[in-house]
């Protein structure tokens, strides 16, 4: 350290899934190649995976976050950039619901920040 460290950041990108580049991907393929589309199944709810994919990053950054100057009372955050698969963006509850999950991280010295990305997302 440089000085007394005044706050840690601990920064985490989150994908819903790692499925959506890959379809995206296959899909292009499959139109220009054949003039057809793959189709799936759309769920426009949030699936369990996600929400413990989210518990499991915010707990990742904490435990990375406390290891910096252990002895020091200082703030502490973790910055989350998620992004929605193309199903979630349909529905802007799913943004809300995973703001005040990842809100409920944030006690003390220790804050959650994020910024999603994806079709429809709050700016």
């Amino acid at each position: 350290w440089r000085g007394a460290p005044v706050g840690v950041l601990e920064v985490k990108t989150v994908y819903e899934s790692d499925n959506q580049s890959i379809y995206v991907y296959e899909n292009t393929r499959m139109i220009l190649e054949r003039g057809e589309a793959i189709t799936r199944r759309v769920n426009p709810n949030i699936p369990d995976a996600f929400w413990l994919k989210l518990q499991s990053t915010v707990n990742r950054a904490q435990d990375q976050l406390n290891s910096y100057a252990p002895e020091k009372n200082i703030p502490r955050i973790a910055f989350l950039i998620v992004h929605f698969d193309y199903d979630l963006t349909m529905s802007p509850a799913n943004y809300a619901a995973t703001a005040s999950f990842l809100n409920g991280f944030s006690n003390g010295m220790f804050q959650v920040a994020y910024q999603f990305r994806g079709l429809n997302a709050p700016t």
